[in-house]
């Protein structure tokens, strides 16, 4: 009897543990989402009003960018360029197709050959990336505690059905 109390509450702590990892992922997309507007904003501000170059731009963007996008972009900029390095990034990270979409069309107006063309792309960017913080927030806010109870129901049910 013991054993299958052990074993009923196994299999409910782990498919709780599973729906908690869903609502982690979800949580952790809107904190990439974040970072990555704010490294945008970052982006823009280097350009604009501290005259850098692309590669510092990247290094100072880095420091609020969790998805490491940004820094990897630094690191290979002068090897292969702005736009390859920066798509070398993006293809790097792990992001959903909605930011690499996003990001993907930001490294393609790199190429702009004055400061304020790239300061119009990072913005587009950085508009394009809160409407899909946004919709992102909502998903987490409406599923979070979905997955996370919906884990826990499930093991608890299959533990009814096998004990």
């Amino acid at each position: 009897m013991l054993i299958k109390l052990i074993g009923a509450a196994a299999l409910v702590g782990g498919c709780f543990a599973a729906g908690k990892s869903g609502a982690d992922k979800l949580a952790y997309r809107v904190q990439v989402l974040m970072g990555l507007e704010e490294a945008l904003l970052i982006f823009e501000g280097e350009l604009l009003y501290m005259m850098s170059d692309i590669k510092d731009a990247f290094s100072a963007a880095s420091v609020c960018d969790i998805s490491g996008v940004f820094q990897k972009s630094a690191v290979s900029t002068e090897r292969l360029g702005a736009v390859k390095a920066f798509r070398a990034g993006i293809l790097s990270a792990e992001l959903e197709k909605e930011e690499t979409a996003a990001l993907t069309a930001f490294a393609s107006g790199l190429n702009s050959p004055d400061v304020e063309g790239q300061v119009k792309n990072a913005a587009l960017c950085r508009e394009r990336i809160k409407a899909i913080l946004k919709i992102a927030k909502e998903k987490k806010e409406r599923c979070s505690k979905l997955y996370t109870a919906s884990g826990f129901f499930t093991g608890a049910a299959i533990a009814i059905l096998l004990f």
